[in-house]
């Protein structure tokens, strides 16, 4: 194929809703895996601190850091993939 026609043939394959729809899955995929990844050390971290440090900073206590790191990574990854 020459180049024009590559060019051509990926973006009408790009542009099928099945190819688009999977692409969206794999990015707000990567993009909580990654968020979970930080927000899980930035928990085990938070849990490590002393616990006079935690009432200063305002920590809520509320669930487990597994919990806490899932939920806090579906909202980031919600919020970056808005645009």
């Amino acid at each position: 194929m020459a180049r024009a026609e590559l060019m051509e043939h990926m973006l009408l394959t790009a542009a099928r809703p099945r190819n688009r729809k999977k692409a969206e899955a794999f990015s707000y995929k990567l993009v909580f895996t990654v968020c979970f990844v930080v927000f899980l050390m930035a928990m085990t971290i938070e849990s490590i601190v002393p616990h006079r440090w935690r009432r200063m900073a305002g920590y809520r206590g509320a669930g487990s850091i597994w919990s806490d790191a899932t939920e806090a990574a579906g909202s980031c990854a919600a919020i970056a993939l808005q645009g």
